[in-house]
């Protein structure tokens, strides 16, 4: 682990920390496949997350496979968030989600001392 993962994962907890401490619902986990075969489950998080009126979270901690599906979620997460004038978040990107993102040109950066900031 470099310094700054060490840092971007320091700083994702206290943000995440101090918005449960504050009330907000806490961030919905990704699965580890963030596939084909689960993009309606998790789509169905974001929408109820939504339409309870919360910013739409991701703690990305624990995806290990994406596939076109899982960026196009999250991209339609995005723009709905946007649409609802909600904030999206998305934090503790793994290594293979970044490497996805980054091959469509997408990106993901924390910069040190900054809560998470929205896809790019």
């Amino acid at each position: 682990m470099t310094a700054a993962d060490l840092l971007h994962s320091i700083t994702s907890t206290a943000v995440a920390e101090a918005a449960r401490s504050a009330g907000a619902a806490p961030a919905i986990a990704l699965p580890a496949e963030l596939t084909i075969y689960n993009v309606a489950a998790t789509g169905a998080l974001f929408s109820a997350r939504l339409a309870e009126g919360g910013d739409l979270e991701l703690d990305a901690s624990a995806v290990a496979e994406v596939d076109a599906a899982g960026i196009q979620l999250l991209l339609a997460g995005r723009r709905h968030a946007r649409a609802w004038d909600r904030r999206f978040l998305l934090h503790d990107a793994t290594n293979e989600l970044q490497a996805a993102l980054s091959l469509l040109g997408l990106s993901f950066d924390v910069p040190p001392g900054n809560p998470p900031e929205d896809l790019q």
